[in-house]
């Protein structure tokens, strides 16, 4: 089962990818942003650490940004200079390739070109909303979405409807 998760910055994806990724549920986390997340470890000279989902938005004090902050920025720069989209994507086919066959869940779906992707592989893809996302959202069409969900909170309800499109898929597959 392949889950994408798009929204606007801190709308809940990371909630989300936890749920999924811990317990019986198992999920493996891939994202699109792995080559940028190198960049940032090689430029800023941070260990791969501060990119875990407990750390993720920890600010590092000598670069006054957290690692979620500089993956952000330089994903929208990437987009805006325009850089082939394509390459994200590429480097992407090839990490789910090796994980054929396992549960992936991908919190980090920004662009058409990703949402293209997570559908033509019988992907799901989520839109994250919740009050506290801010900044750009994905620029991806409605027409992709299969689903929204409102991650306002870590309640059962939204624990409840993650397990109902994992159950849902579980039996159809």
């Amino acid at each position: 089962m392949l889950i994408g998760l798009c929204g606007r910055p801190d709308s809940g994806q990371d909630l989300i990818t936890n749920y999924l990724a811990c317990g019986s549920r198992a999920f493996h986390v891939i994202t699109f942003d792995a080559p940028l997340r190198h960049m940032i470890q090689a430029c800023a000279g941070i260990h791969e650490t501060y990119f875990s989902l407990a750390r993720l938005h920890d600010v590092i004090p000598a670069l006054g940004k957290s690692p979620a902050q500089l993956l952000h920025t330089l994903r929208e720069a990437w987009i805006r200079a325009p850089m082939d989209p394509d390459v994200l994507v590429r480097h992407f086919a090839q990490t789910l390739a090796r994980h054929d066959g396992r549960n992936v869940v991908v919190p980090d779906v920004f662009t058409q070109a990703e949402a293209e992707f997570i559908q033509a592989r019988a992907g799901r893809l989520i839109r994250v909303v919740s009050r506290h996302g801010l900044g750009a959202g994905p620029s991806i069409k409605r027409a992709w979405i299969d689903l929204e969900l409102k991650a306002d909170e870590a309640s059962d309800r939204l624990y409840a409807q993650i397990d109902a499109i994992v159950g849902e898929d579980a039996l159809a597959g």
